[in-house]
């Protein structure tokens, strides 16, 4: 943590240069204003304003408008990890779902706004390098979405809760102009247990005097899992697969390091079994991810206007930037969430019947 200024008086601070300063600077840290009945922040990620929230008695709200009142204000910049902790809040995820897994991985793509994102171009660099792990969407409430990653095709997506996702789900689960993506690569022999995660129970340390002593343990009885070991900022986190270990990731501070742990001291340790799902289980049809053709985007819009007039242009474009991710491009998965999105506008049942009549006849399938 640096801190950039400490405890001013709210008076004394210029939010509007403060931005500007952040802006210039791509800073990643927040802005905290706090006093006796509440604190309240403002989070940046590169520059970039990404949560705007208060806390008072313990509760948090989030804040539309960020305005100075007469308290202390700081500014700090901070690890990307820990603003990101501060501004998704992940308080209600249990760790015994597939959420344990986050910041476990390699960083593929650091967290990134999606609207800024090209998403079929992204898609298809995955698949093109055959990347194996998880990709997480982070929005206000928490981390939102988790999707599953095998040879860089995508196979299941997790809501915070751990049920799996349909693909319309995921995309009504996002709020494109608030959420950021970021993608992690796992070992190929681990990354299918990714979605099949039991229980983690904690375990005790004593009766072993070294991580030597405990994977050859694991190594004995064939484990399929993970070992994670934490103590502050520290985790190290051994993938095994069959008793055999795939990998070790060392993390401290949101930075991956060369270090290893050599000793149990202060240490916590949890042990995670994987069992392999079906198949058959699996949610997603990747190529929902790709973009809508705009013959189709077209037939949408000129028959909602048709049914509802010249105002069906303003709510038409409206309803796009609510649901599209980049450039205003609908993708294969908006298309039933728009639609319905689009129906709700329409103020009489007779003329929902007529907008779905030309919708057909225009040869738009949903």
């Amino acid at each position: 943590m640096r801190e950039i200024f400490k405890d001013l008086e709210a008076s004394l601070v210029d939010l509007k240069k403060v931005l500007e300063d952040v802006r210039s600077k791509k800073l990643t840290g927040y802005l905290v204003e706090s006093s006796l009945s509440f604190e309240k922040y403002m989070t940046f990620y590169e520059g970039k304003v990404i949560g705007k929230f208060k806390y008072t008695d313990g509760e948090r709200e989030e804040l539309k408008d960020f305005k100075l009142e007469n308290s202390l204000v700081s500014l700090y910049e901070v690890e990307e990890e820990t603003v990101l902790n501060l501004t998704f809040s992940s308080e209600s995820i249990p760790l015994n779902k597939v959420f344990f897994f986050l910041g476990s991985g390699r960083g593929y793509l650091k967290p990134t706004p999606l609207s800024t994102l090209n998403l079929k171009g992204l898609i298809e660099k995955l698949r093109e390098e055959g990347i194996s792990g998880y990709l997480v969407i982070y929005n206000p409430t928490g981390a939102s979405v988790l999707g599953v990653l095998e040879g860089g095709s995508f196979k299941a997506f997790y809501s915070r809760e751990g049920k799996i996702l349909r693909g319309d789900e995921v995309v009504l689960a996002l709020s494109p102009k608030k959420s950021l993506i970021g993608i992690y690569s796992l070992p190929p022999e681990v990354s299918p247990f990714l979605y099949s995660l039991e229980a983690i129970r904690k375990v005790s340390l004593n009766s072993f005097k070294d991580l030597k002593t405990l994977r050859e343990h694991l190594k004995e009885i064939s484990f399929t899992g993970i070992i994670l070991l934490t103590e502050g900022y520290k985790k190290e986190v051994d993938l095994f697969y069959q008793g055999e270990l795939v990998e070790t990731l060392f993390k401290e501070r949101g930075i991956y390091s060369e270090n290893k742990l050599k000793s149990f001291d202060n240490y916590q340790a949890y042990l995670i079994n994987l069992l392999e799902k079906s198949p058959t289980e699996l949610s997603v049809n990747e190529d929902e991810l790709l973009e809508l053709e705009k013959e189709i985007t077209e037939s949408i819009k000129v028959s909602f206007v048709e049914v509802m007039g010249p105002l069906g242009n303003i709510l038409f474009e409206k309803k796009l930037r609510e649901v599209t991710f980049n450039n205003g491009e609908l993708l294969k998965v908006h298309l039933k969430p728009f639609l319905e999105l689009l129906s709700k506008e329409i103020p009489e049942e007779a003329k929902v019947e007529e907008f779905y009549d030309k919708l057909r006849r225009r040869g738009v399938r949903w």
